[in-house]
Order: C-alpha cells, then sequence, then structure tokens
C-alpha cells in the first residue's frame, strides 16, 4: 500500500468508526425528550459521512477488507440504535426494527460465511441494492426524526414500511448474489 493509499484507508476507516459512535448520544439523551433535531442532525451527519468515507477509500485507492466489513457494519449499528429509540418513541413499528435487525445479522453472517468459503476471494462489498437501501433508510429516518414527522405519522409510517420491505427485498438479493460467488469460487 503506497502512503496515499494507506492515507486514505485511515481517513475512511475513522469516519466509519465515528459513524458507529456518532448513536451513543442517543442512548445517553434524558428520556422525557424526543430532541427531534439532535436526532434528525445525527441521521443526516451519518448519511453524509457514509457517502464520504467511500468516495475517501476509492479517490486514494485505500479500499481494504476491513474498510469493506465496518462499513455495512457501523451502518447497522448506527441505525439499529437510534432506530430502537424510534420504537421508544412510537415512531416505528417494533416488528420493523426486527425485521431489519435479523435481515442484517442474516446478511452479515452470510458475508462471514462466503468470504471464509472462498478464503476471502469473493467481493462481500455492499452491492447496489444496499446502498439504495442504506440511502433510503437514513433519509426515511431523517425524515421519521424531523419535526415535520409529528404532522405527518402516516406518511412517516409508510415510508418506514417501505423501507424495511425494500430491505428485505435488498437482503434476498444480497444473499443470492454472495451465493453464487461462493459456488463459482469452489
Amino acid at each position: 500500500m503506497t502512503p496515499l493509499q494507506k492515507k486514505g484507508a485511515v481517513a475512511a476507516g475513522a469516519l466509519t468508526v465515528a459513524r458507529s459512535l456518532a448513536a451513543v448520544p442517543a442512548l445517553l439523551k434524558d428520556r422525557s425528550e424526543p430532541w427531534r433535531w439532535r436526532d434528525t442532525a445525527l441521521h443526516t451527519a451519518a448519511a453524509i459521512t457514509d457517502k464520504l468515507d467511500g468516495d475517501i477509500a476509492r479517490a486514494t485507492d485505500g479500499i481494504t477488507p476491513l474498510g469493506k466489513a465496518l462499513d455495512p457494519a457501523a451502518d447497522k449499528l448506527f441505525n439499529t440504535v437510534l432506530e430502537l429509540e424510534m420504537v421508544r418513541r412510537g415512531e416505528l413499528d417494533a416488528w420493523q426494527l426486527y425485521t431489519r435487525v435479523l435481515r442484517d445479522l442474516g446478511v452479515s453472517a452470510l458475508r462471514a460465511y462466503v468470504s471464509h468459503e472462498t478464503n476471502g476471494k469473493a467481493d462481500i462489498g455492499a452491492n447496489i441494492s444496499g446502498k439504495i437501501t442504506t440511502a433510503g433508510r437514513l433519509a426515511t429516518n431523517i425524515l421519521a426524526t424531523s419535526p415535520a414527522a409529528e404532522k405527518l405519522p402516516r406518511l412517516r409510517n409508510k415510508a418506514q414500511l417501505v423501507v424495511t420491505l425494500g430491505l428485505v427485498a435488498s437482503g434476498a438479493y444480497t444473499s443470492y448474489k454472495l451465493l453464487q460467488q461462493t459456488r463459482r469460487q469452489r
């Protein structure tokens, strides 16, 4: 790895870790206060850092296997923590959170399996369907935590349902593609 690649990998990794840690304030805040603007700002910052870390890694050719594994994990951790708070406030149905978490765990486990089975030769990075659903998940969570969401609960609920269904479809597609790679590598 060249010095530029190392710097890019470190910078992208730092943004990924920061995104994971950004969810911590949601766990520490006063439970009597919704803090809508703070949650909206956190989701917006997560969306920006998710885009930036990938751009930096690609621009510097600093893409690493660790980064490919950490980036989706950071997205899942960040979203799950804030979505747990949304369930507590009644802004997301619990079954949707459970479905999202099970989908995330299933895809992550399958990625680990495929990486192991192919001795790291398979590309386990996020595919386009995963990127689209992550972007949709973040956008919907920004909407759901915004002050406007209180005035539009039906729209918020429908958008959350569409994202949950999209995540399930994306998980099925990703699983199919990962298993295809395993068969090709054998």
